[in-house]
Order: C-alpha cells, then structure tokens, then sequence
C-alpha cells in the first residue's frame, strides 16, 4: 500500500505523499491533479447534456404530470 506513484509509479519511500480520496498516493501535486482531472471529466460531459434538454431552453425545471 503506497509503495509507488499512482501515477507515473515512482517510488514514494523517504518522499513526501500527496493522497487523493485516502487510497491513492503520488509523488507531486501535479501525478494528483491529473487524476483528479481524469475522474472530473465524466462529471463535466453529464453537465453540458442537461443544458441541451428540451426544458432548459424555455427555463422549465420540472413538468407535470405522469411520464
């Protein structure tokens, strides 16, 4: 358990570890933040779909009735 980088594999013994979600390490900031950028892709492509609902345009949030 966090023997190497998550990233790029690198050694991490006698380094400072940088941990994201507490089970992943890395050796620098920037090993973490492409990971963080990796897992906050997916989220960024679901939020530009709800934008092109037929509802967001007229500025409907909810419709009623039974679907």
């Amino acid at each position: 358990f966090l023997n190497t980088c998550d990233s790029c594999q690198k050694k991490l013994q006698g380094k400072d570890i940088y941990m994201y979600r507490g089970e992943k390490g890395f050796c620098s900031e920037d090993c973490r933040y492409r990971q963080m950028a990796v897992e906050e892709e997916p989220k960024e492509k679901c939020g530009s779909e709800t934008t092109t609902s037929p509802y967001a345009a007229s500025g409907q949030i909810f419709r009623n009735g039974i679907l």
